[in-house]
């Protein structure tokens, strides 16, 4: 005679298998694209599970390239690119980015976006620069690159501030009435 909690591990062990058997049966007749339209849907939200997803993308990868299918290795590139991206994995994001447009022949306005994205993420401001000017010599006219160039100044405007502050703070022996009155001046930070 079985205890109820085992009766309903059973029922439950039941219903997952079901649950399985179900998706890789709903998994062998997708198709490439509506694999890749779901992982995308998926990608959307905050909370996925990012190594099943990079998995997956892998697989989609392997089977685009080894039939050739240059529409779904661009595809596959850019979601994996962007997922490693949202994970921090700047260097495998540009690295994805880098074959897209290699596959491409050359970048459009979007993924030289990405790829500044990705070089600054990485610390690399000076590449993410180059991108965005290569963006903006393409489409002059491009407001999420002209944003992107502010930022990037700005990032860098705060970096000399930040490494001059700390010279400052070093060389000049203020006093504290000294160093607050220069703080309300705005020329000293917190």
């Amino acid at each position: 005679l079985m205890k109820w909690t085992t009766r309903v591990l059973f029922l439950r062990a039941i219903s997952l298998s079901a649950a399985v058997i179900a998706m890789v049966s709903s998994q062998k007749s997708r198709t490439p694209e509506s694999a890749l339209d779901a992982i995308e849907a998926t990608i959307q939200r905050a909370d996925f599970n990012h190594d099943a997803i990079l998995r997956t993308l892998d697989v989609a990868l392997t089977g685009a390239r080894s039939t050739g299918n240059k529409e779904l290795q661009i595809r596959s590139l850019l979601l994996r690119g962007d997922v490693l991206f949202k994970i921090g994995a700047s260097e495998g994001a540009i690295r994805d980015f880098d074959e897209v447009s290699s596959l491409r022949g050359q970048p459009d306005e979007d993924l030289l976006l990405r790829m500044a994205e990705a070089h600054v993420q990485a610390g690399d401001p000076d590449s993410g620069q180059r991108r965005i000017e290569t963006l903006l010599s393409i489409n002059p006219s491009n407001s999420k690159g002209h944003v992107q160039e502010g930022r990037l100044h700005q990032a860098s405007a705060k970096k000399l501030t930040d490494r001059c502050e700390d010279v400052m703070s070093r060389t000049l022996p203020y006093d504290e009435a000294e160093k607050a009155r220069l703080r309300a001046l705005g020329y000293l930070g917190d």
